[in-house]
């Protein structure tokens, strides 16, 4: 299923992972390799117990202060702005134009790629008259500065927003919604807690999770952080986003091995082929001629 082609057998080109075990029956296994290297060997486990348990207790007794002080200065992009929360039209003789949209179902992660035909006024799209959300990422460790974005049908209903840092694999910071002031509040603040899940209606926070380790973790005692993440569902069903998991449905969005349609800093993906996917597919003129066609090579460039 995965395609893990390079192992699976004991053969030339392969990687060596295997078990020996001492029967079928039970399934015990005397020596572990992996890459041809013996990770586990019966007995030993036993002979280094002390040495583990004496580990176990030093990484029981970390405290938040023993986290190297970097861990919690992770979130390196620059604030949002206004203007990240438009599409510009490059064609100024556009009247339309059809954008691909990524569409989530109310139940898992997968995602369904669909096309929209927009009107623009003003040199803009106008996603928000067509029901839509806009979802903008941020690369967050300070490597390429990237600003990437996508539209999304099947979230909020409501005016609002939600940002997070827990965005897979990347977790770059991301930002969804349909009110662009809420959306820059969103990016704001959890750049300002360097990380977490924040929800913002009406131009005023509704709900927090701080994640300021790393922008993935809490240093909050689970009750408080599960306490938290519950007001941020709350907060984003308030909103109209119906999913069985709504934190895991946004935080996916960026999770480019995951079927179908993501977003990435690099932008839209479609994830099967690999392949590169322009935001705007196609521009028309008033009376639905094609002006100008994007190529998904012209988008990546």
């Amino acid at each position: 299923r995965m395609h893990l082609d390079d192992r699976g057998m004991i053969a030339p080109g392969k990687i060596a992972d295997f078990a020996l075990l001492e029967s079928l029956k039970d399934m015990q296994p005397v020596m572990v390799f992996k890459k041809g290297c013996c990770v586990y060997e019966k007995g030993a486990l036993e002979k280094g117990q002390a040495d583990m348990q004496a580990e176990i207790q030093e990484q029981r007794s970390l405290s938040v202060g023993d986290f190297p002080e970097h861990f919690y200065h992770s979130v390196q992009c620059r604030e949002a702005e206004k203007e990240d929360f438009q599409i510009k039209a490059e064609d100024p003789s556009a009247a339309f134009a059809e954008v691909n949209v990524i569409k989530i179902s109310d139940f898992g992660t997968a995602t369904t790629p669909v096309k929209k035909r927009l009107s623009i006024k003003n040199g803009n799209i106008c996603w928000k008259e067509a029901g839509l959300s806009l979802a903008v990422v941020y690369e967050r460790y300070g490597k390429n500065g990237n600003v990437a974005k996508a539209l999304v049908e099947g979230t909020f209903k409501e005016p609002g927003a939600a940002a997070t840092t827990w965005s897979h694999d990347s977790h770059n910071l991301l930002v969804m919604g349909n009110n662009e002031e809420d959306m820059e509040l969103a990016q704001k603040r959890v750049r300002e807690l360097q990380g977490g899940y924040v929800v913002y209606a009406g131009g005023k926070l509704a709900a927090q999770a701080p994640l300021p380790i790393g922008g993935i973790l809490s240093d909050q005692p689970v009750s408080v952080l599960g306490k938290q993440l519950g007001q941020v569902r709350k907060a984003m069903e308030d909103l109209g986003y119906d999913n069985n998991n709504v934190i895991m449905s946004m935080s996916t969005l960026c999770l480019p091995v995951s079927p179908r349609l993501k977003l990435t800093d690099f932008g839209l993906l479609e994830v099967k082929s690999q392949e590169k996917v322009p935001l705007i597919q196609t521009y028309f003129d008033k009376n639905g001629n094609v002006v100008r066609r994007v190529k998904a090579s012209t988008y990546a460039e």
